[in-house]
Order: structure tokens, then C-alpha cells, then sequence
């Protein structure tokens, strides 16, 4: 049996290519979001850090304190969720060389620190987890074999670098969908 990967975009498109590969009785072929290959990849035990193990650690960097700006906003309610949600936005794009020097910025990149130093052993934030898969490509044919990335419409930034990696060591093909609307020129 020949096993091959198929990459959808989140975990609707997870669900509903599961599902058809169930009614088609296909075997060998393992349906997937981007970050759990890479948590397959990266090793056994490592995973991607998910939403139920990042708000006790958003949490706790919150309550250690010492902003120069977020201070008086931290303890508020929906902090925790603001900040998910940024963390999410900055770990997928491409992080300038420079970055302009003010409080908020200085206070964002200590949080984002803390948040990933308070994650379990194993749990990896998204540059952490295609940093560890990085060192690891050599086992990409054995554990994912050939990959087609599935009407996945852009690769999120922190994820090019794998992909790119990937392309030199296992075949890697891109559907896009026959609904996109999107018209290609040479």
C-alpha cells in the first residue's frame, strides 16, 4: 500500500475530505492541516500548540507583568482572546528584519516570548514546530510520502519555508479549486 498526504485548509475542509475519502473507501491516504504533518515531521511527541494549551499560557504571561503599555489592559476579559488572536496573526505572517521601536511592540514580542517558553515540553508554537521539522526533512519520504496540497488557496508565510524545503525531498503537487475564479497568466 502506498500512502500519500493530501493538505486542506482548516478543519472544515479537514472534516469533509475525511468524510469523502471514507465513502470512497480509499486507504493510504492521509488527509491533513498543515501543522500536523509538521507535528509529525518535527517527532513523536511533539504537537502543535493548540488553543486549550495556549490560554493558560497567554494567561500566565499576562499576570507576570512589568508591560511598559499593556499593563493597564491585561487583567481586562477579553484580553486573553485578543491576544490569541494576534499571536495567531504574527506566527503565520513574515516577520520584518526591523521592526519599529515602541512600547506596545516591545510589550507584544515579551508576551509572545513568555507564551512560548510557558508552553508544555512537546507543545510547539508554529515557527518553533517548522524550525524543528526543518532539521528533520529526511524523514519526510517514510512519514508523508508524496504530498498534494488540496484547494488550499495561499500558504500562510511561517509555513513557505517548509513547503519549499519539502518540494527538494518528497513530490509535492498544488489543486487548486475548480471554484476559485482565479485566472492565471503568463
Amino acid at each position: 500500500m502506498r500512502i500519500h498526504t493530501e493538505l486542506v485548509d482548516g478543519p472544515l475542509a479537514l472534516r469533509m475530505r475525511r468524510l469523502d475519502a471514507a465513502r470512497e473507501r480509499t486507504t493510504g491516504r492521509q488527509i491533513l492541516t498543515l501543522p500536523l504533518p509538521a507535528a509529525r515531521l518535527a517527532g513523536g511527541f511533539i504537537a502543535p500548540a493548540t488553543q486549550e494549551i495556549l490560554y493558560p499560557a497567554i494567561r500566565q504571561a499576562l499576570e507576570a507583568g512589568g508591560y511598559e503599555d499593556i499593563d493597564k489592559v491585561s487583567e481586562l476579559p477579553g484580553m486573553p482572546v485578543a491576544v490569541l488572536s494576534a499571536l495567531r496573526d504574527w506566527w503565520d505572517m513574515e516577520v520584518p528584519a526591523t521592526l519599529p521601536d515602541n512600547a506596545r511592540l516591545r510589550d507584544f514580542t515579551l508576551l509572545e516570548r513568555r507564551v512560548r517558553g510557558a508552553l508544555p515540553p512537546g507543545m510547539l508554537s508554529p515557527p518553533d514546530l517548522v524550525k524543528a521539522v526543518l532539521e528533520r526533512l529526511p524523514f519526510a519520504p517514510k512519514l508523508i510520502a508524496a504530498i498534494a496540497v488540496q484547494d488550499v488557496p495561499d500558504i500562510k508565510a511561517v509555513w513557505r519555508p517548509l513547503m519549499q524545503a519539502l518540494c527538494d525531498v518528497v513530490p509535492v503537487r498544488w489543486i487548486g479549486s475548480q471554484h476559485s475564479g482565479r485566472a492565471y497568466r503568463h
